[in-house]
């Protein structure tokens, strides 16, 4: 889950940046939604609940990275094409 994390936000990122936009943007706003919700303490299940409370959260993160897995592989391996930056690890 890190790593899927991980590379949904190194997308946003880029896309951002302008460095990356060969991406449909309604992907870019199913990322941006899903990282949002995971982000947001106030969830359908509190955070604070212990044990369950990153359940959803969890399965939100898991559901857009798999909705949106055809342009992650995209990026991954544009993302491998790139020059490294500043110690930045890309893989």
């Amino acid at each position: 889950l890190k790593v899927r994390l991980a590379a949904l936000s190194r997308l946003l990122s880029a896309y951002a940046l302008g460095r990356y936009r060969i991406i449909p943007f309604k992907t870019v706003l199913t990322v941006t939604a899903g990282i949002l919700y995971f982000l947001n303490p106030f969830d359908l299940i509190p955070d604070a609940i212990f044990g369950l409370g990153l359940t959803d959260d969890i399965a939100v993160l898991a559901w857009v990275y798999r909705a949106s897995q055809l342009e992650m592989n995209k990026f991954i391996q544009w993302e491998k094409t790139q020059p490294s930056t500043a110690g930045l690890n890309f893989n």
